[in-house]
């Protein structure tokens, strides 16, 4: 198949694994003229032998990137074009107020319409006045909903509805999943194009059943981090994730499963670059391959069904029009 990436247009080989939920380099605020040459070869060297480690090892050469506003398309066009990794990008807007991260001007100042239409141009002509194109939305949000999450759905679903691209929503809790299905399905988006993200972050067995009767997507995510929400989830087990990963094929919906890691490394001027490996030192984006893949198969999960939820129900998620 083929999808839009940082380079560009790009095929993707059939038998490819994919990688659904990753980040590079959030970009908080764009560092000192004097030090940026420095601090992106520094994350080229972190990145690029990385990713071509997947790429030639693990036959993973498509990474959906989720950080709309925050990436700096010159970094992903340089590590995608020296690893030969596939690098989808994303339109949307993240969590208003959540640490650095923000809704940007443009989107407060903008009407739900207006909001859809920039989402459109991103999806159609190109972002941040190039003519690379996003793949998807991504659409970010609190864990205590906003009135403006409510107004970043609308325009998501208006935008989805005119270009027929999937939904990636970032959702931490039961009532937040809830409230993105129901207002983008109201709203007119088909249910088996939302793929919602962290679903076992405070997630459970009976939640993730009922969200994928309704016809949408799970990706699970925080493998391997459990003493870093034992704070918020004191009865978390060290297989959560695969445990939810097993009834959820147990139960016939392997076609609905997603998993990633969720790796990133943000910079601020004040902080410098922050990696976030919760405590856990190999957490980075190859953790998927030496952690995740070994607790599938140790959990009796097939190498079948671990290449199904990485190699077919990814590509869902980069497909328009249907």
């Amino acid at each position: 198949m083929k999808v839009y990436t940082a380079l560009g247009e790009a095929e993707i080989k059939p038998a490819s694994r994919i990688l659904s939920h990753e980040h590079i380099t959030w970009w908080y605020e764009q560092p000192p003229d004097d030090e940026r040459d420095a601090l992106f070869k520094q994350m080229y060297e972190h990145y690029i032998p990385m990713y071509r480690e997947l790429v030639e090892k693990y036959n993973c050469d498509t990474l959906i990137e989720h950080s709309p506003d925050f990436i700096d398309l010159e970094m992903a066009q340089k590590i995608s074009r020296e690893s030969g990794m596939n690098i989808v990008l994303a339109t949307g807007c993240y969590i208003d107020g959540w640490l650095k991260g923000y809704r940007p001007d443009w989107f407060h100042q903008n009407s739900v319409e207006g909001v859809a239409e920039k989402f459109v141009k991103d999806l159609t002509v190109g972002m941040k006045g190039t003519n690379i194109k996003a793949a998807y939305i991504k659409s970010a949000l609190a864990e205590n909903i906003l009135d403006v999450d409510k107004k970043l759905l609308e325009a998501t679903a208006l935008a989805q509805k005119k270009t027929g691209v999937s939904v990636s929503v970032h959702a931490l809790n039961p009532e937040t999943r809830l409230f993105a299905l129901d207002t983008l399905e109201d709203a007119g988006v088909p249910p088996h194009k939302i793929y919602i993200n962290h679903a076992d972050t405070r997630g459970s067995t009976e939640e993730s059943l009922m969200l994928v009767k309704r016809g949408c997507n799970l990706n699970y995510t925080i493998w391997g981090i459990n003493d870093f929400f034992r704070s918020f989830m004191p009865d978390i087990t060290e297989d959560h994730s695969a445990r939810l990963t097993v009834a959820m094929i147990e139960a016939g919906f392997i076609d609905r499963i997603l998993f990633s890691v969720d790796y990133m490394i943000s910079y601020d001027r004040k902080k410098g670059f922050d990696y976030f490996l919760y405590d856990v030192p190999s957490r980075d984006t190859l953790f998927n391959f030496t952690y995740v893949i070994p607790q599938l198969l140790q959990m009796g999960i097939s190498q079948e069904h671990i290449d199904h939820m990485m190699v077919n129900n990814p590509r869902g998620l980069l497909t328009r029009n249907s």
